[in-house]
């Protein structure tokens, strides 16, 4: 199901696991050659660094007001 998805957000934890692998670079690798376009991986409190066929990039956290806590586990699927 992997090569069927056009974006992956998902924890450095959670890419392992979908590839069976223990390095998140060569896993991300996998997944760009079997067509994913886009992997983001979340770094909690280090922000995310997304994976394509021709870039690697970081993308720092940024400082926010908290206004309620008891939110979505992954905040940043809010941002769509």
């Amino acid at each position: 199901m992997i090569e069927k998805a056009d974006l992956i957000l998902a924890s450095i934890k959670e890419i392992k696991v979908l590839a069976e692998a223990e390095d998140v670079d060569s896993t991300c690798s996998k997944m760009l050659n079997i067509g994913v376009d886009i992997i983001a991986v979340k770094i909690g409190s280090l922000g995310l660094t997304t994976h394509t066929e021709s870039e690697k990039k970081h993308i720092p956290p940024f400082k926010v007001d908290e206004i309620d806590p008891t939110g979505p586990e992954t905040p940043m699927i809010q941002l769509s």
